[in-house]
C-alpha cells in the first residue's frame, strides 16, 4: 500500500543516480522531484552513468500523468547509460516511458530485486540491489 503523502529520495551511489518515489503524486512534488533529479543529473558531469529507480509505492493520478507541463520537461541524459526501474506491476510508470524512447536511454521495468541485481551485473555495476535500496532506507530515515 503506498503512503498517502507523496515524497522521493535521490541518492549517489558511484555512478548512480539511486532514487525512491513513494506516495500519492501531486504536482508541486513532481516539480520538486524534477528540480532535484535535474540537479543531481548534472553533478554526473560527462562521465558514463545509470539511474535506479524505486516506484512500488509511487501512485500518479490521472491529473498528475496527464499534466501538460510534462511535455515541456527537458532532463539531460547525457552519458546515461541506462535505467532500470523496480515496480509494483509491469505498466507502472508507463506515462513518463516515451521520455526515454526520445532520449535514446535504454529502460528496465523489473517488479524482482532479483531483476536489479541482473541490470547492474550486465552493466558491470560493483554494486548489489540490497546496497542500493539499504542506501535509500538510510537516506529516507
Amino acid at each position: 500500500m503506498a503512503h498517502r503523502k507523496p515524497g522521493f529520495v535521490i541518492d549517489r551511489i558511484r555512478n548512480i543516480i539511486v532514487v525512491e518515489t513513494y506516495g500519492i503524486w501531486d504536482i508541486p512534488t513532481d516539480y520538486e522531484y524534477l528540480s532535484a533529479l535535474a540537479e543531481t543529473m548534472n553533478l554526473m558531469r560527462g562521465n558514463p552513468w545509470y539511474v535506479f529507480v524505486d516506484m512500488r509505492e509511487w501512485v500518479v493520478p490521472d491529473a498528475i500523468s496527464q499534466s501538460p507541463f510534462k511535455s515541456d520537461v527537458v532532463l539531460t541524459r547525457s552519458n546515461q547509460m541506462s535505467e532500470c526501474w523496480l515496480v509494483a506491476e509491469p505498466a507502472q510508470g508507463e506515462h513518463i516511458a516515451p521520455f526515454f524512447e526520445k532520449a535514446r536511454v535504454p529502460l528496465i521495468r523489473t517488479t524482482t530485486v532479483e531483476g536489479v541485481d541482473e541490470w547492474l551485473t550486465k552493466h558491470s555495476l560493483p554494486v548489489t540491489a540490497e546496497l542500493l535500496l539499504g542506501s535509500l532506507y538510510i537516506a529516507k530515515h
